[in-house]
């Protein structure tokens, strides 16, 4: 019966369920497929307890440790030639916001809701270099990133190419009056 069911049961069924082969032809299953088999046999003897089963365990027998930690991997970074590419073909762009956007965000890691937050006095002076001054989260605390003269180029070309705006924007990219939207970054 269920009541009989001990931890060395558990442990047998975890080797069993890791020795199989998984599918398309991979060695072992995987971890989520080996995670959600052993949560709904865990769910079942949650039940059967909470429901006072004439069967039931005394407790359970499965662990929240014997889920399987799940694979995390890093992301996927463009290779140096890939970049290279990417920035090549961003310069070529017609429109200029687009090769500011792959430039700036390529050159600096800012992410795309700090880089349209990025108000017109962001260009700073410190000592004999110029840095980039972004705000970060909730309290706005401000970070430094060191410009690069591609980046500060076409920062400044943009500036030039759009004057503030009479709706007093502080915002460094709008577009006919408003921010520009995510969707087109």
């Amino acid at each position: 019966g269920v009541a009989h069911i001990r931890r060395t049961h558990i442990e047998g069924f975890k080797t069993f369920l890791t020795s199989k082969p998984g599918y398309r032809g991979k060695r072992a299953p995987a971890k989520t497929t080996t995670g959600m088999r052993i949560s709904h046999l865990r769910c079942f003897f949650d039940r059967i307890i909470e429901w006072d089963y004439a069967d039931a365990p005394a407790r359970n027998p499965i662990f929240a440790g014997d889920m399987p930690i799940r694979d995390r991997p890093l992301p996927r970074f463009l290779s140096d030639p890939d970049a290279a590419a990417l920035l090549t073909a961003a310069r070529a762009l017609p429109v200029l916001f687009d090769p500011v956007a792959v430039e700036v965000l390529a050159r600096t890691g800012l992410r795309k809701g700090e880089f349209l937050g990025l108000t017109r006095d962001a260009i700073t002076v410190i000592g004999d270099a110029r840095w980039l001054r972004t705000p970060i989260g909730k309290l706005h605390t401000d970070r430094y990133i060191p410009l690069h003269p591609r980046v500060d180029e076409l920062l400044q070309q943009w500036l030039c190419a759009h004057p503030p705006q009479p709706d007093n924007s502080t915002l460094m990219f709008t577009d006919r009056g408003r921010p520009i939207p995510g969707r087109r970054v």
